[in-house]
């Protein structure tokens, strides 16, 4: 049984410790059950090494949300970021004074990057921080303090009014 994994390039040093031990695996004789409680071991100290932290931003980046674009390396400042759209293989990140930067990720890529209690998906498409949102509108959409409006799906309809009521409130 050949067993395949990805380990995350956050902790080189952490991750040498995993890739050793699992590239171990495969010159071993070891059998398929022990082969597996190996890695389960191995992923669960990859879990807590991960959950210690779960702000996927170094301290050095934190509050930016770093992207690498065709001619180097944007910081955007995460309180400026009023949602992110996709388009297709890519996503359009509105933030500022009407700024926006198109880069190659996907919408999900960039939502597990930023973890941040007032950034929710709204929507398939949509990743909006919730601060911005000026207005919740009846037809299923969101007003922002620059008057865009942001579709919200029906099935996150209930959850962005429970979280807007949360953020809003205190």
């Amino acid at each position: 049984m050949k067993l395949q994994f990805l380990l995350l390039p956050d902790d080189q040093e952490q991750n040498s410790g995993f890739q050793y031990e699992l590239n171990s695996l495969h010159t071993s004789s070891t059998g398929d059950k022990e082969a597996v409680q190996l890695l389960l071991k191995n992923l669960n100290r990859l879990m807590t090494v991960q959950t210690a932290d779960p702000s996927p931003l170094s301290a050095k980046e934190s509050g930016n949300l770093r992207l690498s674009v065709a001619d180097g390396i944007v910081f955007i400042p995460l309180d400026e970021i009023r949602y992110v759209k996709a388009d297709g293989p890519y996503a359009e990140i509105h933030y500022a004074q009407d700024k926006m930067v198109l880069i190659a990720k996907p919408l999900k890529e960039i939502s597990s990057r930023i973890v941040h209690p007032s950034f929710m998906r709204v929507h398939q498409s949509y990743l909006c921080q919730l601060n911005w949102v000026e207005k919740i509108h009846r037809d299923g959409y969101l007003v922002l303090k620059t008057q865009e409006h942001i579709p919200v799906s029906r099935a996150n309809w209930q959850r962005v009014i429970d979280a807007l009521t949360t953020l809003k409130n205190g």
